[in-house]
């Protein structure tokens, strides 16, 4: 089954930006909208995943496409190269895939940003709505 280039970008991506709302604790989230608005983080983040993706990519592969092969695995397995990498797997496309998240991890840096800052704005709200939550609980 190949994989879809979005989707493993998309993926990368998510990775990367999975830990800023975590970091957005008491009074962060300002700090983190702010590293992840700078425009210098923003390139070289895409810089670093850009090259992790072609790392990804230029994995080789050939000793588990062999393992298939043997075992009669999948025909369309036949045409790869016997020094075949993960990019080849991906099929048609996956070269684009480091240059499509270079150019739209700053995009979604910023929207991690907006969403910092939400909950930067929000947080006295949900500080009080947690203490409320605990004086309802039933205790035990």
């Amino acid at each position: 089954m190949p994989i879809r280039p979005h989707l493993l970008a998309a993926g990368l991506a998510g990775l990367s930006l999975a830990s800023a709302p975590a970091c957005a604790r008491d009074g962060q989230a300002g700090e983190v909208a702010d590293k992840l608005s700078d425009p210098q983080a923003q390139v070289a983040a895409s810089a670093a995943l850009a090259a992790m993706a072609q790392t990804i990519l230029d994995l080789d592969v050939s000793s588990y496409v062999r393992a298939l092969s043997a075992m009669g695995g999948d025909e369309s397995l036949r045409h790869l190269p016997p020094d075949a990498t993960l990019g080849d797997l991906a099929g048609p496309g996956a070269e684009r895939m480091p240059r499509t998240i270079a150019r739209n991890v700053p995009r979604a840096m910023g929207s991690a940003a907006e969403m910092a800052r939400a909950i930067d704005e929000m947080m006295p709200q949900l500080k009080e709505t947690a203490r409320k939550l605990k004086r309802s609980l039933p205790r035990y």
